[in-house]
């Protein structure tokens, strides 16, 4: 049973309006330039809720925040927003929280925006990011992790390394991953219905954006057309009231036919990305999480 903090924020989602902005075409367009303004300022770590202390580095011109700098072990976090948005406080508080329980320095990497830099800019800093960290720190004991578009890249990433003949993180830890940037799964009507958040039409075009003159299946962009032999553990969460649940299926019966083992979990009636927001159903996910790191 759902709990009613999570009916809250299901209902919260859907007042937001963020689908229906999207979702038109005339809505979005100012969207985008309104975060094409705002993705062109600095970003500064909140200063209020955050207990970690936050020191902030500039690595190939991204700023890139350290929280709990020093541990023997790390967890890099690709935030998630359609490649066009920065971080918001959800984000934040999930890597204070980490950085605490789990007793690692969370990463915080600030990969720069589509419509102004395309996913290339963003694997750059990233290859930069990954050697720095695996100088000072083991691989095996750094945790790769995202949301939503940051957990596409995540996963985008990983099967990058492979093919560079970098090393794999320890672990890989996914919350509703942008699996498949095509958009080409028809969503059935009654499942676009339920999920309050995403828009097709409006994803279908960000992510566009984030591609630039690259064919969307590359894996770099839609990592379901990847191999994901040799990649680290995979732990991947989905809500079953999300338009990606398709995808996530798709993907886990593709690991399954070629033998790869992943921890897939799929939570009935929870929305996108559930569990970064405040509900019960969320508090559980993050300790299990901060478990898993601190293994």
């Amino acid at each position: 049973m759902t709990s009613f903090m999570s009916k809250i924020a299901y209902c919260y989602f859907w007042l937001t309006g963020y689908k229906k902005k999207t979702s038109d075409p005339v809505r979005r367009a100012k969207y985008i330039e309104e975060l094409r303004a705002i993705n062109r300022k600095p970003v500064e770590a909140p200063r209020k809720g955050i207990k970690s202390e936050v020191t902030k580095e500039i690595i190939c011109g991204c700023e890139t925040f350290f929280l709990n700098k020093g541990r023997g072990k790390a967890l890099l976090y690709l935030h998630g927003g359609s490649y066009c948005e920065q971080p918001v406080s959800q984000h934040w508080q999930f890597c204070d929280r980490m950085a605490r329980e789990a007793d690692v320095t969370a990463v915080m990497a600030i990969y720069k925006k589509a419509p102004d830099h395309t996913f290339e800019v963003a694997y750059e800093y990233l290859t930069e990011l990954w050697k720095k960290l695996t100088a000072e720190i083991s691989p095996e004991k750094i945790t790769l992790m995202g949301d939503s578009s940051g957990g596409g890249l995540a996963l985008g990433f990983a099967e990058y390394l492979k093919e560079i003949k970098l090393p794999q993180p320890g672990q890989i830890i996914l919350f509703s991953p942008w699996l498949d940037i095509s958009m080409e799964t028809e969503i059935p009507k009654e499942l676009d219905r339920v999920d309050p958040s995403l828009s097709a039409d409006g994803l279908r075009h960000m992510g566009k954006n984030w591609a630039g003159n690259v064919d969307v299946h590359n894996y770099r962009l839609s990592p379901i057309y990847g191999d994901f032999s040799g990649l680290a553990p995979i732990t991947v969460y989905f809500g079953t009231h999300e338009i990606f649940i398709l995808d996530a299926r798709r993907f886990k019966k593709l690991c399954a036919e070629k033998g790869i083992s992943i921890n897939y979990i799929e939570e009935d009636k929870m929305n996108h990305c559930y569990p970064l927001f405040p509900i019960p159903e969320a508090d559980n996910v993050q300790r299990d999480v901060a478990a898993m790191i601190r293994k």
